[in-house]
């Protein structure tokens, strides 16, 4: 299917999955997606190795 034709609920499903990859905030702000369903998305921090936060 093409991303154009999926509803948000399914891209997230996508992106949970590992069919799409993660959006560049997500990336940005470490965030890990774990579950989603509708109006429910379960997220935690990613690890970063090799960063040092202040």
């Amino acid at each position: 299917m093409n991303m154009t034709e999926m509803t948000g609920l399914e891209i997230m499903q996508a992106i949970v999955a590992g069919h799409l990859p993660k959006p560049p905030m997500a990336e940005t702000m470490a965030i890990n997606f774990e579950h989603v369903e509708s109006g429910y998305l379960t997220s935690s921090p990613a690890s970063r190795r090799g960063d040092s936060y202040c």
